[in-house]
């Protein structure tokens, strides 16, 4: 009898296996700032910084179900490598904080999906990064957004 372990006929799409790679990676470099914020005793304030950010780069990238996958895959190698009371400790202030921002970055770049986004001749020379866009801050601050025009909308550095 053939095991049907053995062979498996299942593919991935270059996509899939991308958006399975990048959960896998960012979800464990999540979980490595969680452990050097727990166990080193200098850099607190940077890693509490920089903690949800790789959460909310796979959740803009990838979409709000890669976000929660990588939520979820970092809390379950925390729990691995932590045990299961300081595992989950991630979850709430930090994954949470995580699928919000992302939800809300990917929700403030739909809003300003429909303008003509050019950088900005002041930040071009002097190298200056300011908020723009209205109060939008998730695009890239050295983005100018201009009214919509006629024709396609396109973004350009």
């Amino acid at each position: 009898m053939e095991d049907s372990f053995a062979r498996s006929d299942v593919r991935l799409s270059r996509r899939q296996a991308l958006r399975l790679m990048e959960t896998a990676y960012l979800a464990a470099a999540s979980s490595l700032i969680w452990l050097a914020l727990y166990y080193l005793p200098v850099g607190g304030a940077l890693f509490r910084l920089a903690l949800p950010l790789p959460l909310v780069l796979l959740q803009l990238r990838r979409g709000s179900r890669a976000g929660l996958e990588g939520v979820s895959l970092a809390v379950l190698l925390l729990v691995a490598l932590m045990g299961p009371l300081r595992g989950p400790l991630m979850l709430f202030p930090y994954g949470m904080l995580s699928l919000w921002l992302g939800w809300h970055c990917a929700l403030a770049m739909c809003r300003s999906r429909g303008r003509l986004c050019r950088i900005s001749p002041v930040a071009a020379k002097a190298r200056f990064v300011r908020v723009s866009c209205a109060g939008t801050t998730c695009l890239p601050l050295w983005f100018r957004c201009s009214p919509p025009q006629a024709g396609p909308t396109r973004c350009s550095r």
